[in-house]
């Protein structure tokens, strides 16, 4: 065959080819979970774009779910400066870490009023939608765990943080947050400027489970 007939089809087919891919789209939502698993078969970890992407079709058992905790990371992340956040797989869990005296000042400031306006004429609805997004009253709510790190070899500093939380564990309840919805503690670590937020659903231990626990028959 002719080289040169040869030539002009290869070019012919691969311009094809290329006007074909330009044209072409592909589904995101379908693509996601198999770009997400690749990624996880040869990284062994998703990439922070896959982490923060959340999964935009969310049905079945975990629908609602993933919605609430979209909305919380982004209050979050709107209001709070420095909030690195992460979700689960099923974005049924949310960890956060952020500032500490940011986030105090933050919840303490909020005023829990209809027309809650804070120090500098501005409306503070911080803490109000927070406790809203938390506890929902037609699905089952979410639990808010709060950890800060405080040195173990300098107990006025564990004072004081522990002080702090419990003030900004006190100023939610007065915000309308049931107190079985709040938890909090502190951590060995030294750093003690950022403080670790986990939400997830809330599963109320029963009497049986109870007595389970304390070794009752």
């Amino acid at each position: 065959m002719n080289p040169f007939i040869s030539l002009s089809l290869f070019v012919i087919l691969l311009s094809f080819f290329i006007i074909l891919n330009a044209h072409s789209s592909y589904d995101e939502t379908k693509a996601r979970p198999i770009l997400n698993s690749l990624s996880m078969v040869f990284t062994n970890q998703q990439s922070p774009a896959d982490i923060n992407a959340s999964e935009t079709n969310r049905k079945g058992a975990s629908e609602g779910q993933g919605n609430s905790i979209d909305k919380i990371e982004g209050l979050f992340s709107s209001e709070i400066a420095g909030v690195k956040a992460k979700q689960n797989r099923m974005g049924t869990e949310l960890r956060m870490r952020l500032p500490f005296s940011v986030f105090e000042q933050k919840i303490m400031s909020s005023l829990s009023g209809n027309a809650a306006v804070g120090p500098a004429g501005q409306q503070a609805f911080f803490l109000p939608t927070l406790v809203s997004l938390l506890d929902l009253q037609d699905k089952k709510p979410y639990k808010m765990e709060m950890v800060v790190h405080a040195s173990a070899a300098d107990s006025l500093e564990r004072q004081s943080a522990a002080k702090r939380l419990s003030a900004i564990s006190s100023k939610m309840e007065g915000a309308g947050l049931p107190k079985k919805l709040i938890t909090i503690g502190l951590s060995d670590d030294a750093d003690s400027s950022v403080i670790d937020i986990y939400f997830h659903r809330y599963h109320p231990v029963s009497n049986l489970d109870t007595e389970r626990v304390g070794g009752g028959s």
